[in-house]
């Protein structure tokens, strides 16, 4: 089985449902984990109830989706190890990512939609829709995991801390050399 793993908050930003209306179009073969609790600000409001509720049965009566709430710290390393590639379907734009930057930092290979444009290298982007997403799913087990594994270790070493502070670093040093010298 080639296995996908959706990680992080159920939330319907995060287009869980366009993961699995793509899910359902790919040929047999495929898993899918979905790990992650519910949002504790929303979840009991009548609105995500509904939405969850439908979401639940949908991947209760699927065969090939797995599904697991909250996943104590201790068990995020091997849930990642079972996954051949993390999917980040959000539906609304991103400008950080945790389950982005944990995929990285296990090498992990990962594909989202063009919600992290600018975030991320188009080669791992799609567009939000369930057929865009199913033939990046598609198109990633042939013949181009090993390129976006490349891109999660590139990833991760652009968005290492060691990084972000030479960046901190060189933006300040800059600042400081335009500025007028005060006495």
């Amino acid at each position: 089985h080639r296995v996908l793993l959706f990680f992080g908050t159920i939330d319907w930003r995060k287009g869980l449902d366009v993961l699995m209306d793509a899910f359902a179009q790919l040929p047999a073969g495929y898993r899918l984990i979905i790990a992650g609790g519910q949002p504790v600000r929303i979840k009991d409001t009548p609105t995500y109830r509904e939405w969850y509720n439908k979401l639940s049965a949908r991947m209760a009566s699927h065969p090939g989706i797995q599904t697991f709430g909250f996943i104590p710290d201790e068990d995020i390393a091997r849930l990642f190890s079972a996954a051949d590639m993390v999917v980040l379907p959000y539906v609304i734009p991103q400008r950080v990512s945790a389950v982005l930057n944990q995929a990285a930092s296990y090498e992990l290979p990962f594909i989202g939609s063009e919600a992290f444009a600018g975030h991320a290298d188009p080669l791992a982007l799609c567009k939000a829709t369930a057929e865009d997403l199913a033939a990046k799913i598609a198109w990633s087990f042939d013949g181009h995991l090993e390129d976006l594994r490349n891109y999660a270790r590139f990833y991760k070493k652009e968005h290492a801390w060691e990084r972000s502070a030479e960046i901190l670093a060189a933006t300040y040093a800059e600042l400081m050399q335009d500025r007028p010298n005060q006495a």
